[in-house]
């Protein structure tokens, strides 16, 4: 509090425009499960998310969270319905020739925040006989659960 006023909210400075602002409050971010077990990840058998279980829970700006137990040098990739690498090119631990992350042994959870472009990528993409949206494969990892956060 200021001492004098009621404002809640203010915004100051110079040559910015803000076109829009949204507020939530009282709500927490929800967190959809749409995997539980223990799927270790190969690079030939990889972990399939289907459309049909993301397509309403997923936006721009939503939290793709991995829990895992890695060993080693362990890494893994998340890939379109046709194989196709989806980037992550904020991760400095991301390959961008292999399409891969690698992750620390000591970590328990990888989180990726989704844009219009990866979403365009796993939803548009066909494999002519599936519903799969992300494939996820790799080594050294055994997947526990995955959610969507927004």
């Amino acid at each position: 509090s200021d001492g004098w006023s009621d404002t809640g909210l203010m915004l100051t400075g110079g040559d910015v425009i803000v076109s829009r602002v949204s507020l939530v409050i009282g709500t927490e971010p929800e967190e959809n499960i749409v995997y539980e077990g223990g799927f270790e990840l190969d690079w030939s058998t990889p972990l399939r998310i289907n459309k049909s279980d993301i397509r309403d829970i997923i936006r721009p700006g939503t939290i793709m969270k991995l829990y895992y137990t890695a060993a080693g040098s362990a890494s893994f990739a998340l890939q379109d319905a046709n194989w196709g690498k989806i980037a992550i090119p904020d991760d400095p631990n991301f390959s961008a020739e292999w399409g891969s992350v690698s992750v620390p042994s000591d970590d328990t959870a990888y989180e990726v925040v989704l844009t219009q472009s990866m979403i365009d990528q796993m939803l548009d993409t066909d494999d002519g006989w599936s519903d799969s949206a992300i494939l996820i494969g790799g080594s050294g990892m055994i997947i526990s659960k995955i959610s969507f956060i927004y």
